[in-house]
């Protein structure tokens, strides 16, 4: 699930948050245009991406 999609404060960026509402590990992936992340989900887990100059990174911080 991607529960938020937004444009990242003193920067131009757009952060994602996704997560797993599931209690099984998940394989999926992130694709913005032509950048695609291969993304790793544990179970319940949250994770925050950034889409910034076209490429696709995770962050281990909770981005705001």
């Amino acid at each position: 699930a991607i529960p938020t999609i937004k444009k990242a404060y003193e920067r131009d960026a757009v952060i994602f948050r996704l997560q797993n509402n599931t209690e099984s590990s998940v394989e999926s992936y992130l694709q913005v245009n032509s950048a695609h992340l291969p993304l790793h989900f544990g179970k319940y887990e949250v994770k925050t991406v950034v889409c910034e100059n076209g490429a696709l990174t995770e962050h281990y911080e909770m981005l705001i």
